[in-house]
């Protein structure tokens, strides 16, 4: 089973992303899977509901570079 002492022991940069007009229960389990993660991040992507990468695809694929980008230049 997922827990939260589990996701307490990754140590990988971690982006979880939700669309805003998702259901509550997936935003809030999101959130709370980031909030587990040292240093993981939760985004709530305007506009989006469940297939985000079909309908809002440049805003995810700007975040997810940007978030890769942030984990590289922590590395250095």
């Amino acid at each position: 089973p997922l827990t939260p002492g589990i996701l307490g022991t990754l140590r990988l940069p971690s982006l979880l992303m939700f669309g805003e007009n998702g259901h509550p229960a997936v935003k809030r389990a999101n959130a709370l899977i980031a909030a587990s993660i040292p240093g993981g991040i939760a985004e709530e992507v305007p506009g989006a509901a469940h297939f985000m990468i079909g309908t809002h695809g440049a805003d995810v694929a700007r975040r997810v570079a940007n978030h890769i980008g942030g984990a590289i230049r922590g590395c250095v």
